[in-house]
């Protein structure tokens, strides 16, 4: 999965989300709510273009920091709502003391103005925000996609996981690459399903080679001391 080709989604997205709005929102200020006329040779219409591109990139830089774009594959979107819901709050927020108290307007009219942006502001990057991340979580359940997983242990413990996981109608977004067995073990029931990378011992040099996102730790009863090890070796 290329990441970095997700993240430039959400990206694009939210910049042509961020420029739409501000240009709505100076549109319905100026030309709606102080009934201005519009004409083609008002600059400050004009210069509207250039600020809603500054706003665009303020906006992608809150939200980066934020980390809306920091893994676009492991989205909850209930969580992603309430961050771009408080990242919009507070971008609004700096905005209005930044720009709107200075305004001319009175003040009360100036709240209002405040809360329009903010609910258009967090609409549009919300739907955009869902629309992908439901995509993309269709996607991973239909197996088109998926995070490279690792199985340790390969007796019926480790058969039964993945067994079950693989004979699920809705992938939860494993893509199985292999297994590694404990060291002096010769049982192998993944023959003909998975290929074996050897021993525990060289876990690292398997995750790192090949992409490994997510390790299954299926040993079987008894072994608390080799499980002891396993976890050392992954926290190590």
């Amino acid at each position: 999965m290329n990441r970095t080709w997700k993240s430039l989604q959400y990206l694009f997205f939210d910049i042509l989300a961020s420029y739409g709005v501000w240009m709505i929102f100076f549109l319905m200020r100026r030309y709606v709510f102080e009934s201005d006329t519009f004409s083609y040779s008002d600059k400050k219409f004009y210069d509207q273009f250039i600020s809603a591109g500054i706003i665009s990139g303020y906006w992608i830089l809150l939200y980066a920091l934020s980390g809306l774009y920091s893994d676009p594959y492991r989205k909850s979107r209930l969580k992603e709502t309430v961050t771009v819901a408080r990242t919009t709050l507070l971008g609004v927020l700096i905005i209005f003391f930044l720009i709107f108290l200075d305004d001319p307007i009175p003040n009360s009219t100036s709240y209002r103005f405040y809360i329009y942006y903010f609910l258009l502001q967090f609409a549009a990057i919300s739907f955009f925000h869902f629309v992908i991340s439901t995509i993309t979580n269709i996607r991973i359940r239909q197996r088109r996609i998926g995070f490279p997983t690792l199985i340790l242990g390969c007796g019926p413990a480790a058969l039964e996981i993945f067994d079950d996981l693989e004979s699920r109608r809705r992938s939860m977004g494993f893509l199985f690459k292999g297994f590694l067995s404990l060291p002096g073990t010769e049982e192998n029931l993944f023959y003909g399903k998975l290929k074996h990378f050897g021993t525990t011992e060289r876990l690292h040099e398997v995750i790192r080679n090949r992409g490994i996102e997510e390790v299954i730790i299926a040993l079987e009863k008894g072994n608390k001391d080799r499980l002891i090890e396993v976890v050392e070796l992954l926290e190590g």
